[in-house]
């Protein structure tokens, strides 16, 4: 039981940075969107 509980901590943790850097992506965007369009374009 305790492992299973650790293993969703380490999980949600992983949730959690991955949401982190999607937010960060997003603001990047939003502050830089002109890099974005040249990056892509």
């Amino acid at each position: 039981m305790q492992k299973s509980g650790v293993r969703q901590l380490t999980e949600m943790e992983k949730f959690r940075e991955i949401r982190l850097s999607i937010a960060l992506m997003f603001n990047l965007v939003t502050i830089f969107p002109e890099h974005i369009i040249l990056w892509f374009a």
